[in-house]
């Protein structure tokens, strides 16, 4: 399986929790059952909606922590879910923030000076999931100006960051976009694994309009009429070793 991460269009966040009417995909009101069919943690759930809502909140930050694929994910959509649609919500994807206190200022900081409502973003989000339909991928999630996706060949893969490179960049959005070859671990509505998390790294060394491989999807592409430019190694965090990166060439 080939995991993508598309982040920082024009380097800044356009969208916080992305909602429709009618959900548009069978991902979409898989995602959408999973929220509203959540069961179990209700004394958690309650006393993080209590203060929440509070005219003078017990405290300010709630740390929830453990290891990957017990539900923390799940649980926070389910508290966000419950939340009064009037207060406002920002979902920051730590994985591409800098570990440290200026770097997380720095992405909540661009965060809320973000209007609202960002002219167009509907616009963005539509010209991707054509572009997904059209190469068979599958989203797996938005957070922040993060999509994710994942896709069965790595050609589609490919082709789909091009796409939406080339449609993006009609309207004046830039993207970056890293990609990776691997098996990743499908838990109902969600995907993790090492594979994702190198996708992720990879997309982080990419410069704005830029698509970033791993040499690992690259082997996998021998014969293939798509160009690539060797952009050297380099260290991905959390990752061990050193990782031979490579960009798509443009039409």
């Amino acid at each position: 399986m080939i995991a993508g991460k598309m982040i920082s269009y024009n380097g800044s966040v356009i969208g916080e929790s992305i909602k429709f009417d009618k959900p548009r995909k069978i991902s979409d009101r898989l995602s959408e059952v999973a929220r509203t069919t959540f069961v179990g943690r209700q004394n958690e759930l309650s006393f993080l909606s209590d203060a929440i809502h509070a005219v003078n909140p017990p405290f300010f930050v709630a740390f929830i922590h453990g290891p990957g694929g017990i539900g923390k994910s799940r649980f926070l959509h389910a508290l966000l879910y419950n939340v009064d649609p009037k207060i406002r919500r920002l979902v920051l994807d730590c994985r591409e923030i800098e570990p440290t206190p200026q770097g997380f200022q720095g992405a909540l900081g661009a965060a809320l000076e973000m209007p609202e409502s960002e002219p167009g973003f509907a616009q963005v989000i539509d010209r991707l999931r054509i572009e997904l339909d059209r190469f068979q991928g599958r989203e797996v999630d938005t957070a922040g100006d993060g999509f994710f996706a994942t896709f069965d060949k790595p050609t589609n893969g490919i082709q789909c960051a091009s796409a939406i490179r080339v449609a993006l960049g009609k309207i004046g959005i830039n993207i970056r976009v890293g990609l990776h070859l691997g098996e990743c671990e499908v838990m109902e509505d969600s995907v993790s694994g090492v594979t994702v998390h190198i996708g992720a790294r990879v997309a982080a060394k990419a410069e704005i309009g830029e698509i970033f491989i791993s040499s690992t999807l690259k082997d996998a592409m021998a014969g293939s009429d798509i160009r690539f430019e060797d952009r050297g190694s380099h260290k991905l965090k959390g990752i061990p070793g050193t990782w031979n990166l490579f960009s798509v060439k443009g039409d």
